[in-house]
């Protein structure tokens, strides 16, 4: 049993870490915060489809594709720990 708790407390830890990196004492997301999250979207290509064509070859690019797929799951863990889904993500955006 203890060997469970010690990981929801790992895990309930990290969660607060990404939520004080980004959000201020109220829970919202502050400026400085959103600037960095709204970088982090641009490039990790979010709003892009997942599949990389090539414009050379017009052919699906599996190197580039599987890049893009990483870097959107580097996106897609930040807001999973801030507990954002995408259409808060994109809201935020319109709303500056």
């Amino acid at each position: 049993m203890s060997k469970l708790r010690d990981a929801w407390s790992a895990i309930f830890a990290k969660r607060d870490a990404y939520r004080f990196t980004f959000k201020g004492p109220d829970g919202l997301v502050h400026r400085e915060g959103q600037q960095v999250l709204d970088d982090l979207r641009k490039f990790c290509a979010v709003d892009k489809p997942g599949i990389v064509v090539s414009p050379v070859t017009r052919a699906t690019d599996p190197y580039a594709t599987a890049y893009r797929a990483g870097a959107r799951d580097v996106y897609a863990r930040i807001a999973k720990y801030l507990n954002l889904e995408d259409s808060d993500s994109a809201r935020a955006d319109t709303e500056q």
